[in-house]
């Protein structure tokens, strides 16, 4: 049986030495004496009997009272609706559902009459929620700093429910941002958890109202993660987290806590959680710092680092910086915080190009922890080549390929041909292609756009005597290198709805062989065509394709000119920089 907010009065013992008298007199018995008890403890129990008694559904409680003085003195209990129960010291109340009885204990002398009001409560084993009111409870094990498993079974009271059982390191005045592990009810029918900034699940759980579930909760405080496992009626164990990261990022956990929510709810329902069973595998002493990513500084620039430590004895804390370069700084602000500044000279000679690495030390009472930040300063017009992708080929129109959407590659030749004439639209025309360049996308650092771009190539044969132009045009991203039959062009200038046009008479019949670069405005184009790309949706990995193809409204007759592929180990290369948006 489980009591709940009982008081216990104690007596103490003392010992008396009476005179012996020939005679003894009882005090006289006033007409307004009378008090209630405890049998055999004494003491006046109004208190404890308002604050009232929890039993389990299922158990019951013996309430055995005095009274004096017990002549003439009637008693009786009842209950609020005035049905009398008995008329004698002792009551047993039954648990048989969960909620609360007020019964009153009535005492009687003469004219005299006493009351004590006693709230009794049938209550189901472990905590149930409470729609919008949290409860906090104490974890059984203390204040956790290390790695821990928490288990307990729930109970959904309705389906459709709104409700989380959490861990916290509050004991009371609970909301949700409070909770570093939430593990819910969801609305929708299923059980989720929440991963730093949502809910999620790695599988899906869904639950029904009545059934019970056993939830297995393994918590890392120290690296403010955890997993969570949930099985249901058929004992099947289903990970629903995994390594999910706290919504409230401390490193020390104290409590769990359960609320009901009525968010969108007309009736919103509850939740019970009960047969708790807590393990401790470690504790942690030492400083645990907030994740900062790697620094990729440019000369010139200054950039700013927060630095966050938690301290799991939630004490006094000090923080400094080792190893650091003339161009940084690093400011204490309190509470384990701290602020890393990098100001890379400019103008130097590169003075100050180069990987550092900095270490931040924080100290509690009994340990410290090192957090080490690489730090990588660069050239802000640092040039980055990308190499033509070997997918490059030269796609042919007419009788090799009357269907543009099968590219054909000329002989697989170390060149890419690019060739066309006045007879461009005679399908039996074997010799009309244009080349199409594929280039792999660098990653893009974070807050950064392409600054500068420029195609660089090399030809090894110009047909000079025919007149003829050679138009540059870019093409949208895609995840694959491979070039379509669909990329071929021949056309006026512009004249592609699905491309864009980057340069008119990017090569001439009158072209000399060897390097070729495009112009300053089509460099200009090729930039917002690289950003436009970035904006559509491409990242490090993705490919851009540009091609070159002839000028029908500019030609007399058939005119060629050869581009080294990347076969030859001469292929075109893409040069590119960044800067900061």
């Amino acid at each position: 049986m489980k009591l709940k907010n009982i008081v216990y009065g104690i007596i103490a013992a003392s010992s008396f030495i009476w005179a012996c008298t020939d005679e003894f007199t009882n005090p006289e018995l006033k007409d307004t004496d009378l008090t209630i008890y405890r049998v055999g403890e004494g003491g006046n129990i109004r208190g404890e009997a308002w604050s009232g008694y929890g039993v389990l559904v299922g158990d019951t409680l013996q309430m055995d009272l005095q009274v004096s003085p017990a002549e003439g003195t009637a008693v009786k209990w009842q209950l609020e609706n005035g049905e009398v129960l008995n008329e004698t010291l002792s009551y047993e109340f039954v648990a048989t559902e969960e909620g609360e009885q007020r019964t009153y204990f009535i005492a009687t002398r003469g004219d005299v009459a006493d009351t004590i009001i006693f709230n009794f409560r049938g209550e189901l084993e472990g905590y149930s929620s409470k729609v919008n009111t949290w409860q906090t409870v104490e974890l059984p094990n203390g204040k956790q700093t290390g790695t821990f498993t928490y288990e307990f079974d729930m109970v959904p009271m309705k389906d459709g429910i709104d409700a989380v059982t959490g861990i916290t390191t509050l004991t009371a005045d609970t909301t949700y941002a409070d909770l570093s592990v939430i593990i819910r009810f969801d609305r929708t029918g299923v059980i989720d958890a929440y991963d730093n900034g949502g809910y999620s699940a790695e599988n899906v759980m869904n639950y029904a109202s009545g059934n019970e579930y056993h939830v297995r909760l393994e918590v890392d405080a120290a690296q403010m993660t955890f997993d969570a496992f949930v099985s249901g009626t058929d004992g099947v164990e289903v990970q629903i987290a995994d390594a999910y990261i706290f919504r409230n990022k401390v490193t020390n956990l104290t409590s769990m806590a359960l609320v009901a929510g009525d968010y969108l709810l007309d009736d919103p329902g509850t939740h019970r959680v009960y047969n708790i069973e807590m393990e401790t595998h470690t504790q942690n002493q030492k400083p645990t710092f907030a994740a900062v990513e790697d620094q990729r500084v440019k000369e010139g620039e200054t950039v700013t680092v927060a630095i966050e430590a938690n301290d799991p004895l939630e004490g006094v804390m000090t923080m400094e910086a080792q190893n650091l370069p003339r161009f940084a700084t690093f400011a204490e602000t309190g509470n384990g915080k701290g602020i890393l500044t990098f100001s890379p000279y400019a103008d130097c000679d590169g003075c100050d190009l180069g990987d550092y690495a900095i270490e931040i030390v924080a100290t509690n009472s009994l340990e410290s922890s090192t957090q080490t930040i690489n730090v990588e300063v660069v050239d802000p017009f640092a040039i980055t080549d990308i190499p033509v992708d070997p997918a490059d080929v030269d796609v042919f129109f007419g009788a090799y390929a009357n269907d543009p959407a099968k590219p054909f590659v000329w002989l697989a030749a170390p060149e890419l041909l690019v060739g066309g004439g006045v007879n461009y639209a005679d399908a039996n025309d074997i010799y009309d292609m244009a080349a199409v360049m594929p280039f792999k996308l660098p990653n893009i650092p974070d807050g950064e756009e392409f600054a500068t771009a420029e195609l660089q190539a090399n030809l090894n044969n110009v047909v000079t005597w025919a007149i003829q132009d050679y138009d540059l045009y870019a093409l949208p991203y895609r995840s694959s290198s491979l070039v379509l039959g669909t990329d071929y062009y021949q056309g006026v200038y512009g004249g592609d709805p699905n491309a864009t046009a980057l340069q008119q008479k990017w090569a001439e019949n009158t072209t000399p062989i060897g390097a070729i670069t495009t112009s300053s405005a089509a460099n200009t184009a090729l930039v917002d065509y690289l950003n436009q790309q970035v904006a559509n949706g491409a990242k490090g990995g993705d490919y851009v394709f540009l091609r070159v193809n002839v000028n029908v409204a500019d030609a007399t007759t058939y005119g060629r000119i050869d581009i080294d592929s990347s076969e030859s180990g001469k292929g075109a290369v893409l040069a590119v920089s960044f800067k900061s948006k």
